[in-house]
């Protein structure tokens, strides 16, 4: 597999820590958007990007998984962040 079919094979917390490892992605200053990262990779010119996050979407006395998201991207010369994808699935899948 390349990198992004990778990226799009995350499934769980563990999947998307190994991913980090394996790449080299370093955590980079907090952002209140992530619950994890954001996570940074330089690599032949280009920088890499990634955060990850989960949210509850039940209702009160709705009892549901957490979704969890996470995001890749890369930063052009302007500095702008260009996703190169995303995926969400649900808790313990």
């Amino acid at each position: 597999m390349n990198f992004y079919d990778e990226f799009n094979a995350i499934g769980s917390d563990s999947s998307f820590r190994q991913f980090l490892a394996k790449y080299g992605f370093r955590e980079v200053a907090r952002d209140k958007r992530w619950n994890l990262g954001p996570y940074e990779l330089v690599h032949d010119g280009w920088v890499f990007g990634m955060g990850y996050r989960w949210y509850d979407p039940s209702k009160a006395f709705s009892i549901q998984k957490d979704i969890h998201k996470a995001e890749l991207w890369t930063v052009d010369s302007l500095g702008n962040k260009v996703t190169r994808g995303a995926i969400d699935f649900m808790e313990d899948a």
